[in-house]
């Protein structure tokens, strides 16, 4: 309780690109197209997930959220990490 933390989830062209703290940790290939992400869902979720018959949540608290349109490579990753970090003292 009481640990930080700051993630980012980048998806470009299948490749998902996982960003804790403004560090890359993880890269994986998805089988989805996703240049057009507003055709596999009605719902955008942050903090949960559902599938056909059950819905998940995290326990955890949510700070703030954004979502951007733009790609967002590894240097601007760990700016957006150290202005947040200012924020959640």
């Amino acid at each position: 309780m009481g640990k930080w933390y700051h993630d980012i989830q980048r998806y470009e062209h299948g490749v998902q690109r996982s960003y804790l703290n403004g560090e890359l940790v993880d890269t994986a290939t998805l089988n989805i197209n996703t240049r057009n992400m507003h055709g596999y869902a009605t719902s955008f979720r942050i903090g949960g997930i559902k599938s056909a018959t059950v819905a998940y949540a995290t326990n955890t608290d949510i700070a703030f959220v954004r979502c951007y349109n733009t790609h967002i490579n590894e240097i601007e990753a760990l700016k957006l990490y150290h202005s947040a970090k200012g924020r959640m003292k």
